[in-house]
């Protein structure tokens, strides 16, 4: 198993080059734990799991996004900025 870890920042100041970017884990290159940021989509993992709904795991809870993809996204709740189609 591998695991790359994306980002670990939450809402907090920048502190080291490591801790830049807000949550994300890719597991196998095929499962994506939270989109704390846009570009994690363009990874195309098998399938996204969000932990849970705030900013630093689900980017867009400040930032509207209309997301259309064939990637199944889970998560434990819905949001009135997550536009999510699943094809």
């Amino acid at each position: 198993m591998k695991i790359t870890i994306l980002g670990t920042r939450g809402e907090v100041k920048e502190s080291a080059a490591g801790h830049i970017k807000h949550s994300g884990v890719l597991v196998d290159q095929a499962i994506l734990f939270d989109i704390g940021e846009r570009e994690f989509l363009g990874i195309r993992p098998e399938a996204i799991f969000i932990a849970h709904l705030h900013p630093d795991h689900a980017f867009l809870i400040l930032e509207p996004a209309k997301i259309e993809t064939d990637i199944p996204i889970y998560a434990p709740e819905g949001h009135k900025n997550a536009e999510i189609t699943v094809r």
